[in-house]
């Protein structure tokens, strides 16, 4: 027995004879432009056998095969037997090594008779015509490598949407395997000097014209396959490829993607593939690939919003370090650490966890240079950086403190205040005299050095030691805590404007409730961040002075403005020019 595979593109079978015990039949099948190579006669239609001239194959050829068959999506199958006596097939088989190689055993298919030629629909299925129309609107050229007959191939092409009508009759669009083989000459190695060898196509030129037009490749051959996948990635191209035998595995694994048959597929065409369909069904590659983008669309996402944090994060760190006070900084390190954690965990859980959507198959694919990070993600980013920086510095150097009615301390909590030296300051800045340790009454202004009444020394002065700002400057702490609210809010707001990558995306709120897990985790930050400021115990952790409801409330009014800001949108509304 000789088992089918795609380079022979037929199979044969010895049996004995049922009613001639002293006589061995060989079958072969297969294609029938192979097979008829080895056929000499035939059965007429009244069973009789007749010798088979070469013009009669070429007509059964053309008009059958191709005309009659092909045209239609069908498949064809030429049958044929030989006969042997049990000693000449003993004779062949002693005069060729005693079978022991196939090669060896293709002796048998000689002088062969056909019994006929059997036409096999295997209808496409309903999906396959849409998902091929998906596939073209997400710019993928879908090329056909198949080893049927040419014709059959091409019919089937045009049938899917493969092959374009106006496109069928256009050079290099529909090739069969030997040709594509001589076109391209093949494949060389090249030594790069280190232990791989790259492998690359003679002919690069026409290579390059095969490639602009092939869409249906007939009666190819794994090794036509993988002298495809080699050609396209050296261009440049990102490769997928599917396949289901043992042969196919070298292309599986030379493509940047390979899918093998879950149903049909072979173990060894699984194990080269990085992805198994499990339905054998080409509707799967194109949830594939929606799921693929919407992964690459998830990294994009939170590396926009990340990025925002982080800029303004650094810069807010430097400005405060030049020009204030060191112990007197707007955010310390456990303010930090919270937003690191509030914001890496919550918010890459919230972007990472975006559904997948049809729009990202109108998109066009990425091309293996293109960066993570796109101008207009870029835009973004400073966009948002360069307002939130705006907003914190305002509220923190110019607004005064009569806009926000702060919570100060109350007069038991001033009661409880440790006395410190008094000192008054003259008007114009010199002198300062001390009158020795008073306790604080009230406060009035923000500045570093703060205006009380004191209860013992009955005169206005400034405090000298500022050190510990919660316990000796509650307006600075309830301000801080303020800038502290705000700032993390600007950022939970973000992350809606994360959402969006486009330039055309203006409406961030699109598809908001498809994802019942971002607005959980939308809810839980602000909720936690509101209680984070508002507890009295938890707030000390932190250094910070408890909000009341009113500091909330604005705290996330503010935040919220930064939808309103947020990249596209706000340059779309006020027809701002594109700046970045």
């Amino acid at each position: 027995m000789i088992p089918f595979n795609s380079s022979r593109k037929r199979a044969a079978t010895c049996i004995r004879h049922p009613d001639n015990p002293n006589l061995i039949r060989a079958f072969c099948k297969g294609a029938p432009e192979i097979v008829l190579q080895y056929v000499t006669k035939m059965y007429d239609k009244d069973g009789k056998v007749v010798s088979l001239s070469e013009d009669r194959k070429k007509q059964i050829t053309k008009q059958i095969i191709a005309d009659t068959f092909a045209v239609k999506s069908y498949r064809t199958l030429l049958i044929a037997h030989t006969d042997y006596t049990y000693d000449e097939y003993l004779r062949l088989k002693d005069a060729n090594n005693g079978f022991s190689s196939e090669s060896e055993r293709e002796v048998l298919e000689k002088g062969l008779t056909m019994i006929g030629i059997y036409a096999l629909q295997d209808p496409l299925r309903d999906e396959v015509i849409q998902s091929v129309r998906t596939c073209h609107r997400a710019g993928i050229n879908i090329r056909m490598v198949t080893g049927d007959n040419i014709d059959t191939a091409k019919a089937i092409a045009l049938e899917a949407g493969i092959l374009k009508q106006e496109h069928k009759d256009r050079k290099y669009a529909v090739m069969d395997g030997k040709t594509f083989r001589e076109a391209c000459g093949g494949l060389r190695k090249i030594d790069t000097g280190s232990d791989l060898l790259r492998e690359e196509i003679v002919n690069k030129e026409e290579f390059k014209l095969i490639a602009a037009n092939l869409q249906v490749l007939g009666r190819s051959t794994p090794e036509d396959k993988y002298m495809l996948v080699t050609g396209l990635r050296d261009l440049g191209s990102v490769v997928a490829v599917t396949g289901d035998g043992t042969n196919d595995a070298p292309a599986l694994k030379r493509a940047d993607v390979g899918f093998a048959m879950g149903i049909s597929g072979t173990e060894v065409a699984k194990e080269a593939a990085d992805i198994i369909l499990l339905d054998d069904n080409f509707k799967s590659i194109v949830t594939a690939v929606k799921w693929g983008r919407n992964i690459f669309a998830c990294v994009r996402k939170f590396l926009q919003f990340q990025l925002v944090i982080n800029i303004g994060a650094i810069i807010i760190l430097i400005v405060g370090s030049v020009t204030l006070n060191p112990d007197s900084q707007p955010m310390g390190t456990l303010q930090m650490l919270w937003i690191n954690i509030l914001m890496d965990t919550f918010a890459a859980l919230a972007l990472a966890t975006e559904p997948p959507s049809m729009a990202l198959l109108d998109l066009k694919p990425y091309s293996r240079a293109e960066s993570i990070i796109t101008p207009v993600m870029w835009r973004n980013i400073l966009g948002q950086v360069v307002y939130q920086l705006g907003i914190f510095l305002c509220a923190l150097y110019l607004i005064p403190t009569q806009i926000i009615p702060y919570n100060f301390l109350t007069q038991t909590e001033l009661d409880s205040v440790i006395p410190t030296e008094f000192y008054i300051k003259n008007e114009d800045g010199t002198g300062l005299e001390n009158y020795g340790m008073c306790q604080p009454i009230d406060t009035f202004t923000l500045d570093q050095w703060r205006l009380v009444t004191w209860r013992q020394c009955g005169h206005e002065g400034y405090i000298m030691n500022l050190k510990n700002s919660f316990d000796f400057n509650p307006a600075k702490a309830c301000h801080y805590a303020f800038l502290f609210n705000m700032y993390v809010m600007l950022q939970i707001f973000n992350e809606i404007n994360a959402r969006k990558l486009l330039e055309h995306e203006v409406n961030v709120f699109a598809g908001f409730f498809n994802n019942k897990f971002f607005l959980l985790i939308l809810i839980i930050s602000i909720v936690v961040q509101v209680l984070l400021v508002s507890i009295d115990g938890v707030a000390k952790i932190l250094k910070i002075k408890p909000l009341n409801i009113y500091e909330d409330l604005v705290s996330i009014a503010i935040g919220a403005s930064s939808i309103i800001w947020g990249k596209e949108r706000f340059r779309s509304y006020l027809n701002l020019p594109n700046l970045f």
